[in-house]
């Protein structure tokens, strides 16, 4: 029968409606979001998932290191979209199952035949059964890092079913558990599986209700402050299971990272570090991060240690130890305690990361639970002394801290919320940039960190927070790349290109592996020197982004993007004697191009003038010093004291980079040195002048020889042997008029005293005083005992002056020891070189930068 017009119509309607909505494209969000609220009984953190046909809004306790989702299958569960994937399926294969299970019951939920089983995992009971794997839909909503978006559905997400009997010890009304960890089938994997996003989720817990995100960023919270990372540190992975049942060789799926140290307001604690490293055969010890632990839990022997610090400390600033409250250990009256933005006034607690530069801070809103109108407590509690991890993190000191957990690079970014507020408020143009400088009291090297690298999906957030040996007289950034990384902002230089003119190459090399950071094709390279081991390199030239802290002079403001900082690449073995951590050498010298200071100054346009404050291993706050890059100063130091009025010398330019063409050849010929020279005319001490050949004190405009720089890598001053053995002799003449009594040398010092007659003052011990006298005899560098003196003994003191040898390419070379708690000031447009001599003297340090609030 022949169809009419109007049915062939609607036909071609129905067909051309069908295709239109076909041809479509799905909506896929970047980005899904969970709601995240505390149990006031429990204090668990649950969530809801909205799971079933029809759909039902499952509660369940939000378990950060948990395998899976598993919910109770026993009571109530009824579902059109229910499946149980038949054994040895690709579904149970990805669950990391090859048992299967038969069921004697009327099949359910939970109860079928020739299915595969999982573990359900009661975390908090440490209790586990066997259960059904399954499918079923699952909606969750979107986000764009603001605001919800529209709710999409995962059609079969996989679950493992539980029995009533394991939800005993969980939030009242919750149904199972929704586990985040790092197996294939945690919420955090399917969820980018299902939406081929990023496996990246970020966790911000409150006392209320939070939030969980999948994917990507950015996050944004009221009043409109996106939230950046300010410290990565690398995600551990415990080789042995820490579930409470598990197949043998599962690795364990929760989140671990490598704290090496705790500290009390910067003071170590002195625990047994080898708790704090995961035991490679038993998976026993090592720090990880829980949120079903709502205190954290330390092993026993760290637990009395850290109480007994945290007391010290909190009696030192008048408070009061009380009658503990179970179940902690140290409660205080608030007597005498402040409350400030950041919580109870009490003493800082630093969880030190893979660097002394990376420290995850505690202060008092993470660190004190109020217990009753006059008594808070420390919210740390004991394990035990078989404690299988020996710092578990948890849930309190958590909260209010964004997490981030980038399961594809392994590394965990930490965010304090508390801060957050000042990053919305300044000038996208800085005046100036502050970088923390620490002593490593092995080395006696000084340490920064440069944050660096982007994300593919975040390109305000960095990868890697890359500590690095401060090297005032370094021609640029080296770091070392044998260890692969990835970053989407990494840009290799091309042969011939402006960037290897820039950086003063005219090398071009090729690879022949596999292509990586340091290994490409055709890109320039630069040839530097490692001057603690005295190791040569070529490297390729890169450029990559960094991310780095604005200062007013007196605190921290937010931080900036430099997107394309030139530096070069190195290899491992350039790492030998550098600081543990360090990746490298942050090079402050005068090159005009790919110095860090001219980079800097260039990037956001102020002066090219940096200022470096070096701390002293006696530092009150531990050792963090500070490097200022651009503005006009003043400096503020604690408590308000501003440095401003500076004695000035002129830079001197010494014409040759090295004195030995021979042995580095590899440098550019005719390059001049980048290392910072100034005019010393003579030395004195208590005014005398030490007869010395004054030829070596100048510069040899051929050879490079000779001459007076100042150098952060070396520890102490190196004299050349003639001056040294002069300088020496001359000090010891002065401190015995003094009756201060010479003793046998101490390696590497030459000269060395016993304390019995030397009294400390506030400028360190009272020694003979040392001046080097620069460009006239009115312009004076002094020496004092707290930049001359080395402690070696509770009885010696040692001049921290080092023979050279009678070959020294620079006569006198002033060290870290001499350069600590003085400011100076290099103005590399005016080529002058400023210095305050010791803030002991004005009753400040160089630690005494204020870190803790931002501007």
């Amino acid at each position: 029968m022949a169809s009419s017009p109007f049915i062939s119509l609607l036909l071609l309607l129905i067909i051309s409606l069908s295709s239109s909505s076909f041809a479509q494209p799905s909506f896929r969000p970047k980005a899904l979001v969970l709601p995240v609220t505390k149990d006031q009984t429990t204090l668990q953190y649950t969530t809801v998932i909205n799971q079933r046909t029809p759909l039902v809004p499952a509660s369940v306790v939000f378990d950060l290191g948990g395998r899976n989702l598993w919910v109770d299958c026993d009571r109530g569960y009824v579902s059109s979209t229910y499946r149980s994937p038949r054994c040895r399926s690709a579904v149970c294969s990805r669950a990391g199952s090859d048992g299967c299970s038969q069921c004697f019951s009327p099949p359910r939920p939970g109860c079928n035949n020739n299915t595969c089983s999982g573990t359900p995992d009661n975390t908090v009971t440490r209790t586990a059964t066997s259960g059904e794997i399954a499918t079923d839909v699952v909606s969750i909503q979107s986000t764009n890092g603001s605001n919800p978006g529209r709710v999409v559905q995962i059609p079969d997400l996989v679950f493992v079913c539980g029995a009533t009997f394991l939800l005993q010890g969980l939030a009242s009304g919750t149904v199972g558990m929704a586990g985040m960890g790092r197996h294939n089938i945690g919420l955090p994997s399917q969820f980018a599986a299902a939406f081929s996003f990023n496996r990246k989720f970020a966790v911000c817990l409150t006392s209320g209700r939070g939030v969980a995100f999948f994917g990507n960023g950015p996050y944004v919270f009221l009043p409109g402050i996106p939230i950046s990372t300010v410290a990565t540190t690398p995600l551990l992975i415990n080789p042995v299971s820490t579930a409470s049942a598990f197949p043998s060789g599962e690795k364990s799926s929760e989140y671990f990272i490598g704290v090496t140290a705790i500290k009390i307001d910067e003071k170590t604690v002195p625990i047994n570090a080898t708790l704090l490293k995961i035991d490679g055969t038993t998976g026993v010890g090592g720090t990880k991060i829980s949120t079903v632990n709502p205190y954290t839990v330390l092993e026993t022997s760290i637990y009395n240690t850290f109480t007994s610090a945290y007391a010290r400390e909190a009696a030192g600033r008048n408070i009061t130890r009380v009658a503990s409250v179970a179940p902690f250990g140290a409660c205080f009256s608030t007597e005498n305690v402040g409350v400030t933005r950041l919580g109870y006034a009490v003493p800082e607690i630093q969880l030190v990361l893979h660097s002394n530069d990376v420290v995850w801070r505690i202060f008092g809103a993470n660190s004190m639970v109020s217990v009753s109108d006059d008594v808070i407590c420390l919210g740390f509690v004991d394990g035990g002394v078989n404690a299988r991890t020996s710092v578990v993190i948890g849930g309190y000191q958590l909260e209010d801290n964004l997490i981030e957990f980038d399961l594809a690079t392994l590394l965990l970014c930490i965010f304090s919320l508390s801060s957050s507020s000042s990053l919305a408020k300044q000038s996208p143009r800085p005046n100036a940039l502050v970088l923390p400088i620490t002593k490593d009291k092995t080395t006696l090297q000084y340490t920064t960190v440069i944050n660096s690298g982007t994300s593919r999906n975040e390109p305000g957030t960095p990868l890697v927070a890359a500590s690095l040996v401060f090297d005032l007289g370094g021609r640029h950034l080296w770091v070392e790349t044998d260890t692969y990384y990835w970053s989407t902002s990494f840009q290799t230089s091309h042969c011939n290109s402006p960037m290897c003119y820039r950086a003063g190459s005219h090398g071009c090399s090729r690879c022949y592996s596999d292509y990586r950071p340091g290994c490409n094709a055709d890109p320039c390279t630069l040839t530097f020197k490692n001057p603690v081991n005295g190791m040569v390199d070529t490297g390729d030239i890169a450029s990559e982004a960094v991310f780095i802290q604005s200062t007013n002079g007196s605190n921290p403001g937010r931080v900036v993007k430099i997107p394309s900082l030139i530096f070069s690449l190195g290899t491992r073995d350039l790492l030998n004697g550098l600081a543990n951590g360090t990746v490298g050498m942050a090079g402050m010298g005068r090159h005009s191009v790919i110095g860090l200071p001219s980079q800097f100054a260039k990037a956001f346009g102020f002066n090219r003038k940096f200022a470096v404050c070096l701390p002293s291993s006696s530092s009150s706050s531990g050792g963090r010093g500070v490097a200022f890059f651009g503005g006009n100063g003043p400096y503020v130091f604690l408590p308000g004291i501003k440095i401003s009025q500076l004695t000035t010398t002129p830079l001197l330019v010494n014409p040759v980079l090295v004195a030995d063409p021979i042995i580095y050849e590899p440098f550019v010929y005719g390059e001049k040195s980048p290392e910072y020279f100034i005019g010393v005319t003579a030395i004195k001490i208590a005014e005398k002048t030490v007869p010395i050949n004054t030829r070596l004190l100048k510069i040899n405009g051929t050879t490079g020889l000779g001459g007076t720089k100042l150098s952060t890598v070396n520890p102490y001053t190196v004299l050349e042997t003639s001056i040294f053995k002069a300088v020496t002799s001359a000090f010891v003449r002065e401190a015995t008029a003094r009756n201060i009594t010479r003793v046998p040398s101490v390696k590497p010092f030459g000269a060395c005293v016993s304390t019995k007659n030397v009294v400390v003052t506030r400028l360190g011990y009272a020694v003979p005083e040392i001046q080097l006298v620069l460009q006239s005899k009115d312009v004076v560098w002094r020496i004092f005992g707290a930049n001359s003196m080395v402690s070696v003994h509770s009885d010696v003191i040692c001049l921290g002056f080092v023979d050279g040898g009678v070959n020294a390419e620079t006569s006198v070379i002033i060290g870290g020891l001499q350069l600590e708690d003085n400011l100076i000031e290099i103005d590399l447009a005016k080529n002058t070189l400023g210095f305050s001599s010791t803030l002991l003297g004005r009753q400040t340090n160089c630690a005494n930068f204020n870190f803790a609030s931002t501007a």
